[in-house]
């Protein structure tokens, strides 16, 4: 019985891990509250799997051993109450620690932004596209951040008569 509930745990966290590899939202705010609440359905789906198992495994024991299927439906009930308390609580933690990065984020590229800035390099009056991506590289952004953050600056680039919008853009990659 419990492996079989370690088995479908295992299997939800599989499940998850493959989700959040594949699948990848617009901005990083986006992608990080959908995985949470995928997490979270995936989570849910998984307890009711447990559910079901633990149903079909009491009615296999309910045909084997009549006596003995009173006292297996309440562990089984109990299995799955403790296993939906543990999956609630992971739940949680996830979606605290998902918000949490997201929020940090969304701190630290503002923060890149307005010393790029500050740095008189990404502005009307000096744009220097070698040292922004350099810097860009060197941030605490994660990859797939920094390659559309470098994919902005190079329609900056492109055509500087589009600072603005080029910078509304970048801003928005880091709002929630």
């Amino acid at each position: 019985m419990s492996r079989l509930i370690g088995i479908v745990v295992v299997l939800a966290a599989l499940a998850a891990v493959y989700y959040f590899a594949i699948y990848q939202e617009p901005t990083p705010s986006e992608q990080i509250e959908t995985a949470a609440q995928d997490a979270g359905d995936a989570v849910q789906d998984a307890a009711s799997a447990l559910g079901e198992a633990v149903s079909d495994a009491a009615q296999s024991v309910t045909e084997q051993a009549g006596d003995t299927v009173a006292a297996i439906q309440e562990q089984g009930a109990q299995t799955l109450e403790d296993a939906s308390g543990a999956v609630t609580e992971t739940i949680n933690n996830s979606t605290s620690a998902l918000t949490d990065g997201a929020a940090g984020l969304q701190q630290q590229g503002q923060e890149l932004i307005k010393q790029l800035q500050d740095d008189g390099l990404l502005t009307e009056a000096g744009f220097d596209y070698d040292k922004v991506v350099s810097q860009v590289e060197a941030s605490p952004l994660v990859q797939v951040v920094k390659d559309q953050f470098i994919a902005i600056v190079g329609e900056i680039r492109d055509a500087p008569e589009q600072l603005d919008t080029g910078l509304d853009k970048l801003k928005a990659l880091f709002q929630g």
